[in-house]
C-alpha cells in the first residue's frame, strides 16, 4: 500500500509557525519536541490516514502526543493519495465542522 503525501494548507502552515515561536520562547528545546512530534503524527497519518477521528464526512482530527494539547485537522485526497492539513487546533477550541 503507498503511503499518502503531506500538504499544508496556508492556513495550517501559520498555525504550526505560531505555536512553534510560542514554544521557543518559553524554552527552544520544547519547540523542538513539538516539531518533532508533530513529525511522529505526520508519519503516522501517511501510514494509516483513515486512522484519525472523523469530525465529519470529510475531515479527520488526530490529537499530537502529549505535552502538547493540540489536533491536527485534515482532509484526505484519495485519488492523489494526500492528506491535506487544515489546521493546528487547540484541544479546548471548537472543532472545525463546516466543510
Amino acid at each position: 500500500m503507498k503511503a499518502y503525501n503531506i500538504e499544508y494548507d496556508g492556513d495550517a502552515r501559520f498555525d504550526f509557525n505560531q505555536i512553534f515561536n510560542w514554544y521557543a520562547n518559553i524554552n527552544p528545546q520544547l519547540a523542538i519536541r513539538f516539531e518533532n512530534e508533530i513529525e511522529k503524527t505526520e508519519h503516522l497519518l501517511t501510514k494509516h490516514p483513515r486512522i484519525a477521528q472523523a469530525i465529519n464526512p470529510n475531515t479527520r482530527q488526530r490529537p499530537i502526543s502529549q505535552p502538547f494539547p493540540y489536533n491536527i485537522i485534515y482532509q484526505l485526497n484519495e485519488t492523489e493519495k494526500t492528506i491535506i492539513i487544515l489546521a493546528i487546533r487547540h484541544q479546548k477550541r471548537e472543532p472545525i465542522t463546516d466543510n
